[in-house]
């Protein structure tokens, strides 16, 4: 029995069909899949039944009744709820007032009783198997503990359907378990879920069914057994896409050592980290959530205090800011490219050329013919759309948005680049793209420290794995001895 029914669904931002009359079909206890690349439709149409936005033309029957909701809190008011896939928190707020902030507890007299507050939120976060703190400030939290909040937040609501947009971007494997085990209690709870992913390998696995959108269209619905995750990828991008095909491995064990990092530790934080990372050799990161990987790369950027030696090209060097680790070569890329890795309001042309400004400058003045030369070079020779470098890098999509961060740091010309969650949250399109350059650049002789939560995209690119688990020293593991199971025991015992 549906409990949700869109038809005839069309939005158009300032003249462009974000949507063309897409209809989806929602029954009661089901795991319904979105799936699509980035600009398809998903979010937007989402958001239309979430309140957000307005549709242009169509309808919505909600529990069989007509609804119009002309903003979030009508729409949460009908008992639909949405998880955004950028974290609307108040970072001011503890994460109790955040997950109760409409129905916080009071004394008699109308002020707050917070010893009420703590034990009703924590009381929600450990029925999810949530290790953060109710008092904790949103502020003082990762991206993704931010992410768990949003969870606990819109699940507290009583929803009768939660959308949840990238819920696990920036969770590692086992939350998002944890994540797969609550959708499954909410579905047997009677509760529908409406599950927006790149990550297909989830989609296949939590769905019961799901539906394809391509450039605004509904392409089709399909019961999950009753297609592939191949097939899925060609009805997404109207083309076989082959995200994983094998790279050459050949000498590594024999090249230059550019890198060098012995008992490497960050007191309480990271324990004894050991590696060697060659001349084009992509050396892989895993390990859980909080294990120390933000405390490597702090350590190896001289943001982060460190013990253990380090060397590069030979020298042992003590790093002391990202100043001299760029002068050594070294260049990092965020994995929060929206608020630490680009200027949102800025130009293509200008987030790129950053890290080119010397280059770009004259007698101390930016030089605005070079750059934006430079930008149209990077727009064409990574494929950047849309094919445009004067427009500000908030109406691109998060590949392309990526592709932009990838260029500005590529100017720099690193020995040593360090690619943190490099394909977080952009679609299977842009992945094989980003892949493929990933590769490009080994075989030229670049050396990548690659950190991923996504194990299948490790084992698939990564010639060494290095496991960070910050109870005991780390562990490399070869590609040929490289296994899900073989990474997950090295993380956790």
């Amino acid at each position: 029995m549906n409990i949700l029914s869109m038809t005839g669904i069309s939005k158009r931002f300032d003249g462009v069909h974000a949507l063309r009359g897409a209809c989806l079909q929602v029954e009661r206890a089901e795991v319904h899949a979105l799936v699509g690349e980035n600009g398809a439709g998903k979010s937007t149409l989402m958001k239309i039944l979430a309140g957000v936005y307005p549709a242009d033309e169509g309808a919505i029957l909600w529990q069989g009744n007509s609804l119009k909701p002309r903003n979030y809190h009508e729409a949460l008011q009908a008992g639909i709820s949405m998880i955004f896939q950028d974290p609307s928190l108040f970072e001011s707020l503890s994460v109790a007032e955040n997950i109760l902030l409409d129905r916080l507890p009071r004394h008699w007299c109308g002020l707050i009783s917070y010893h009420e507050l703590w034990e009703k939120a924590d009381a929600l976060l450990r029925k999810m198997n949530f290790n953060i703190s109710a008092r904790c400030l949103v502020l003082n939290l990762s991206i993704a503990e931010r992410q768990l909040v949003e969870i606990t937040k819109a699940v507290a609501m009583g929803a009768g359907l939660v959308i949840m947009d990238e819920p696990t971007a920036s969770l590692n494997q086992p939350e998002s378990e944890g994540l797969f085990r609550l959708i499954n209690h909410l579905k047997k709870s009677g509760v529908s879920v409406v599950y927006i992913s790149h990550r297909l390998d989830e989609v296949m696995q939590i769905s019961d069914r799901l539906t394809v959108l391509r450039d605004g269209d509904v392409i089709g619905t399909w019961q999950r057994a009753e297609i592939s995750q191949q097939a899925v990828i060609q009805k997404m991008v109207g083309r076989s896409v082959d995200l994983f095909t094998a790279r050459r491995r050949t000498g590594l064990a024999d090249g230059a050592a550019v890198l060098e990092v012995e008992a490497l530790s960050v007191p309480g934080k990271l324990t004894e980290v050991s590696f060697v990372l060659r001349k084009g050799e992509i050396l892989g990161v895993a390990g859980l959530r909080g294990s120390g990987q933000q405390f490597l790369v702090r350590a190896l950027l001289g943001v982060q205090p460190y013990q253990g030696t380090l060397k590069v090209a030979g020298e042992v060097r003590t790093m002391k800011s990202p100043r001299q680790a760029a002068a050594l070569g070294l260049a990092y890329v965020t994995d929060d490219r929206k608020s630490e890795g680009l200027l949102q309001e800025m130009t293509a042309s200008y987030n790129g050329t950053l890290g080119a400004i010397s280059q770009l400058t004259r007698g101390g003045f930016l030089r605005p013919r070079l750059e934006r030369q430079l930008g149209d070079k990077q727009i064409k020779e990574y494929s950047i759309r849309p094919q445009n470098s004067s427009i500000p890098v908030k109406h691109f999509s998060g590949g392309n948005q990526q592709k932009v961060l990838l260029a500005r740091v590529l100017e720099q010309k690193p020995r040593i680049l360090i690619l943190n969650e490099p394909t977080c949250g952009i679609d299977v399109g842009a992945k094989e793209e980003i892949y493929r350059l990933i590769g490009r650049l080994a075989s030229g002789g670049m050396s990548i420290l690659m950190i991923s939560s996504e194990l299948a995209e490790l084992l698939a690119l990564a010639d060494r794995i290095l496991v960070i688990n910050n109870k005991r020293p780390g562990t490399i593991i070869p590609s040929e001895l490289a296994t899900r199971t073989a990474v997950m025991e090295a993380a956790v015992t």
